[in-house]
């Protein structure tokens, strides 16, 4: 049990120790209930509708899809608003914008999921092409065919240039085209992306200027990543903070581990 709390850290200490108390009584939290809780192989699961929950991922996404029902019906109430207004065609509903190594297995996987579950047709790429510098141009094509784009705005997205240049041509094709770019602020503050002076975005920004500062060819690229920031954060959007759900490893302790 110390060894555990020293490698989960202050945090996952305390949630740790709350583990235990748990367990003595054979009951986990789940969706704000008391639940009977499943022992297997020194794990532990929830039982929910009488079957434990076999994974972290299934007990994240369940929780997490009572925040996305809202989402998904605004999507919707769009998506039908833009195929009845419009004669163009789109090969895509939506197109998720986002950084691949903070939301890709959690939070958009999870709303990919949930949007094609309702019949929302989204496009989201996979792991290879955000590992380049710069949106290759199925990409760029793939956003000019989607009818809108969600945003996923998170900790390191602007550390990516590759994201950064996507997000440009996100404002330049969809919103340049009165479309709809709805950005979800995951986990950040909208200041910090808009004004990008402080926190993760404010640190991105200062590596890229001290990476470009000898390379004056890179300076527009540079006001174009910023002028989109600051856009896509004036935009009307969703604000998700962890609230209870497991969002991180030391959260997902509550269940799991044992």
């Amino acid at each position: 049990m110390n060894q555990r709390m020293e490698e989960a850290g202050p945090d996952g200490g305390k949630i740790l120790m709350h583990v235990e108390e748990l367990l003595k009584s054979n009951t986990a939290l789940f969706l704000g209930k008391r639940v009977p809780i499943y022992r297997e192989h020194n794990k532990v699961f929830p039982f929910v509708a009488g079957y434990p929950y076999s994974s972290p991922y299934s007990l994240e996404e369940e929780l997490l899809q009572e925040h996305f029902n809202d989402l998904i019906k605004f999507v919707k109430a769009k998506a039908f608003q833009t195929s009845s207004s419009s004669s163009s065609s789109f090969s895509y509903d939506v197109f998720l914008s986002f950084r691949g190594s903070d939301t890709r297995r959690g939070f958009t996987g999870h709303l990919y999921r949930a949007l094609e579950a309702k019949g929302i047709h989204t496009f989201i790429d996979d792991e290879e092409i955000q590992s380049g510098d710069e949106i290759t141009p199925s990409l760029m094509k793939a956003i000019q065919d989607s009818r809108f784009a969600i945003v996923v705005l998170s900790q390191n997205y602007a550390s990516s240039s590759f994201c950064l240049d996507e997000l440009v041509h996100i404002i330049h094709t969809i919103k340049g085209n009165n479309r709809l770019v709805l950005p979800l602020f995951y986990e950040v503050d909208p200041s910090h992306v808009r004004y990008h002076h402080t926190g993760t975005y404010g640190e991105a920004i200062a590596m890229h200027e001290k990476r470009f500062n000898a390379n004056h060819n890179q300076d527009q690229r540079l006001h174009n990543w910023k002028m989109a920031l600051n856009q896509v954060a004036n935009l009307s959007g969703r604000h998700f903070k962890q609230q209870g759900y497991p969002t991180s490893p030391h959260l997902s302790l509550l269940f799991f581990y044992y």
